[in-house]
């Protein structure tokens, strides 16, 4: 502010602006620029920028941005059902979705929480999930199984059930995945390891499968030759696994004569 003389000769105040440079609008930079900043912001900013306007919208949800979000999949299904977990899924900002975690959506079994146990195959109990919730599960692995998935967790699920009905697609599944997550998807009393013996059985050199995390798996009925060929993968987790000895002599005995695996998790508990 400065001080204007006026004809009378009396002093008034001059106001001067105080606006700095005028600010960008950031509607009109290109969607590239746009898309450029959005990658730099966590995804709870992320989804805010997709409420601002259609521009920053049309913009934060490219799928590109969100290849890497852990979409909340237990919390979706146990608060809202598997319904809205699948409308999740089929949103188009997930089409390139890489990293997935199901683990838990469709309970297998439970731990017990009373009575005594016998042995470590009686610590769970089997949950009988209804055969629409089976189906709403299978339309989630189908969904799941269209994406470019670097790593799918399924553990504690019914996976059992789903390869009773579609056998083949499973194994497709899982072989095209570099890494699964498989933890106590078949354990405790008439448990079925089939789903695993059968991808194991289908695995080969072309498979993407790499690193396998079958940790908590009753795998005492598999044969003995499609457990040696777990010397096939890189990375092997059977942290508290069951196994025969006769399995675990062969697997071992298998594994000195030339393994692939670089890492090597047995966990704390006796296989």
């Amino acid at each position: 502010m400065d001080m204007k003389i006026t004809e009378s000769g009396k002093s008034s105040p001059r106001v001067f602006s105080c606006k700095g440079p005028t600010m960008p609008n950031l509607t009109n930079f290109p969607s590239e620029v746009l898309q450029r900043i959005f990658s730099f912001l966590p995804y709870s900013d992320l989804f805010t920028s997709t409420l601002v306007c259609t521009k920053f919208r049309d913009n934060a949800s490219d799928p590109v941005l969100w290849k890497r979000f852990l979409i909340p999949a237990m919390e979706i299904s146990q608060k809202d059902g598997l319904d809205r977990l699948l409308c999740v899924l089929e949103l188009p900002r997930f089409r390139k979705l890489q990293l997935l975690d199901l683990n838990r959506v469709c309970l297998a079994m439970i731990k017990k929480k009373k009575g005594k146990v016998y042995s470590p195959h009686m610590k769970y109990r089997k949950i009988e999930q209804p055969p629409d919730e089976k189906r709403k599960f299978l339309k989630i692995l189908e969904v799941a199984s269209k994406l470019p998935l670097t790593w799918l967790n399924l553990s504690y699920n019914d996976l059992p059930s789903v390869y009773f009905s579609s056998p083949d697609f499973l194994c497709r599944m899982i072989l095209n995945i570099p890494r699964v997550d498989l933890f106590a998807t078949c354990r405790g009393l008439g448990a079925s390891s089939d789903f695993i013996g059968n991808f194991l059985d289908n695995f080969n050199e072309a498979s993407a499968l790499h690193t396998l995390d079958l940790g908590g798996c009753d795998l005492e009925t598999l044969p003995t030759n499609l457990v040696t060929k777990l010397n096939c993968l890189t990375n092997v987790n059977l942290d508290g696994v069951f196994m025969s000895v006769d399995q675990a002599r062969a697997f071992l005995v298998d594994m000195a004569k030339g393994s692939k695996i670089k890492t090597f998790d047995i966990g704390c508990e006796s296989i």
